[in-house]
């Protein structure tokens, strides 16, 4: 079956891309040609879940998704399984075998374990084709940000606690609230340490580089360094934008920032003295920060996990606008007084999530009890 390859070179692109239309672009033939060229067949039946990962090897945000996971519960990966593969579920290995041959053998999978549930989590690749061969009874998309297809009988996204419902592009999301439940791993602190930049003091982020690669966000940053003369600023991503080196160098900056790589968030957290979230689109790893007493700066908005809070502690580090952001960045490199309310608030934000996790992962299954039958 060629619709395997020609969905991944067809939609990659789209999940590199930051925005919904891009995501739009790239699946809506992808949906249509799936439709006409595959067949349904017999699903998996029986009362467990199994939750679908591309990797064993999982950023923040699906380490925080994957804390609903349940002991009797069942994890299929489609790639090969790495070290480092903790979760605390029955493993499916699938064979290295041609894709097509692969979602086969899951589907005997499933259907051997009694799994008539399939929950895929995070990217959407090959979610339109492996879910139009209808894997198993009910199949659920839960992703964070790619909502630009709405393959699944049951699609969630992240939601405010309380929150029901959104809706992108016409199609209805069931919202939950996964707890930011992310624990710190010691690391070596001599080797973060000899790891830092030359600033007696260092702003940094890691995300993505496209996410790095907004201007309004590099501008802030920019209009920060500038206001604290002796700080810098480390970034961490898959790779180096060009355009971002070049964007410091224009502005004068070009020895007040450094680009580290794709980093463990737990040594990068050990190199950084404040965490800057980027925008419009933030992250998890602004709650990574938080567990290794980094300050944070974030833009209250849709699309950064702070903002889906309720409330936040004062001093948090939490704004409303860049204005705000840019002050409070500067604010914690000058008062240490700041520095210690937002690490204080950090604590506070991390002890409440932690408090409400049962309560979060009783109410993304009953969201799954409660949907309709496909």
């Amino acid at each position: 079956m060629t619709e395997c390859s020609a969905l991944e070179a067809h939609a990659r692109d789209g999940i590199k891309a930051e925005t919904d239309e891009v995501y739009r672009e790239a699946y809506a033939p992808i949906e249509e040609r799936i439709r006409e060229a595959v067949t349904p067949g017999i699903p998996a039946t029986g009362p467990n879940t199994c939750f679908f990962l591309h990797s064993s090897v999982y950023l923040a945000h699906v380490q925080m998704m994957l804390q609903v996971i349940r002991p009797n519960d069942y994890v299929a990966i489609l790639n090969e399984v790495r070290d480092g593969y903790h979760l605390p579920a029955h493993l499916i290995r699938l064979s290295q075998c041609p894709l097509p041959e692969r979602f086969e053998e899951l589907r005997r999978r499933l259907t051997e374990e009694k799994c008539g549930r399939l929950i895929w989590v995070g990217p959407p690749l090959y979610a339109n084709y492996a879910f139009r061969l209808r894997l198993a009874k009910q199949q659920v998309f839960w992703t964070l940000r790619f909502h630009g297809t709405a393959p699944g009988d049951i699609n969630l996204t992240a939601g405010k606690r309380g929150e029901k419902s959104r809706t992108y592009h016409g199609r209805e999301w069931r919202t939950v609230h996964a707890p930011f439940n992310l624990d710190s791993k010691a690391v070596d602190l001599n080797a973060c340490e000899r790891r830092r930049g030359p600033w007696p003091f260092i702003y940094g982020t890691l995300a993505r580089e496209q996410k790095i690669m907004n201007p309004q966000y590099l501008d802030a940053v920019c209009r920060i360094l500038e206001e604290n003369t002796d700080t810098g600023f480390t970034w961490a991503a898959k790779r180096e934008n060009p355009a971002i080196r070049r964007y410091f160098r224009d502005r004068g900056l070009g020895n007040r920032h450094k680009f580290v790589g794709w980093s463990d968030v737990d040594e990068f957290m050990n190199q950084i003295d404040c965490f800057l979230e980027t925008f419009p689109l933030g992250g998890v790893t602004t709650f990574n920060a938080m567990a290794h007493q980094v300050p944070v700066v974030a833009l209250r908005q849709e699309y950064s996990p702070m903002g889906s809070l309720e409330r936040v502690p004062v001093g948090s580090g939490l704004v409303d606008d860049v204005t705000g952001y840019i002050d409070a960045a500067v604010r914690l490199r000058r008062d240490v007084a700041s520095r210690g309310a937002n690490i204080k608030a950090g604590e506070i934000i991390l002890a409440s999530e932690r408090a409400r996790a049962g309560t979060d992962r009783a109410a993304f299954w009953r969201t799954l009890a409660t949907a309709p039958k496909p």
